[in-house]
């Protein structure tokens, strides 16, 4: 996350043979393209890893993230100034069963969570208010660029050239050439593939094969 966003613009805008961004496509609708892009590709991929902490409070329904695309474990403590005192939160995946969970709506200290529609739902309701006392990673979209020049593309460095061809295929559209960007979308979600498997098998574990593991992380103070 160190290559300039206004480098990766002004690479699209060569691209598409305007370098002065003038002549075909602004400076402002630029930036707003390379946003797009950007969410566009952690919408369908798991690039960019979030934390953050929520207070526990006399509910069991709690909203996800604001930027959560997917969300990849839950944890929990009563006793929230001690890290190694939060304990993960099994996830129930079988609606059914969760029914039968939640069926005597029970109160205490959580130890299942559901993942509903806009929320997360507890296995009970907690019986006493916790400071930041839910702990959650997730997969998300990137914050938005609003300065270029002084701000870094919010992805990993290798999706560079990625950003930059989805950004001219989003030009083209925008300038009419719809048969064109089709194609090369079509082979640009093709290459895509090879980079989502880079990033999801990070390391090389002591067996000799991968392991998925996420790039990078960036931690937020509460929901």
């Amino acid at each position: 996350m160190s290559v300039n966003a206004n480098t990766i613009i002004d690479e699209a805008a060569r691209a598409l043979r305007d370098p002065k961004k003038s002549q075909r496509v602004d400076s402002t609708t630029w930036l707003e393209i390379f946003n797009r892009t950007c969410r566009d590709i952690c919408t369908r991929r798991k690039v960019l890893e979030f934390e953050a902490f929520d207070d526990v409070v006399l509910d069991d329904r709690y909203p996800y993230p604001e930027r959560l695309v997917k969300a990849r474990w839950l944890r929990y403590s009563g006793t929230p100034t001690d890290l190694a005192t939060f304990d993960f939160l099994k996830e129930v995946t079988n609606e059914d069963k969760w029914r039968r969970i939640i069926e005597s709506g029970p109160v205490g200290e959580p130890a299942r969570y559901f993942a509903r529609q806009g929320f997360l739902q507890l296995d009970v309701t907690p019986a006493t208010f916790v400071a930041q006392g839910l702990w959650i990673a997730y997969w998300g979209i990137p914050v938005e660029v609003a300065t270029p020049a002084n701000q870094n593309m919010p992805l990993p460095d290798f999706f560079r050239d990625h950003v930059r061809d989805g950004m001219v295929i989003e030009a083209k559209t925008i300038l009419g050439a719809q048969v064109e960007a089709e194609r090369d979308k079509r082979q640009w979600l093709e290459r895509e593939m090879f980079l989502a498997d880079a990033m999801e098998d990070r390391s090389e574990d002591e067996r000799g094969g991968f392991v998925p593991a996420s790039y990078t992380s960036a931690f937020e103070d509460q929901v």
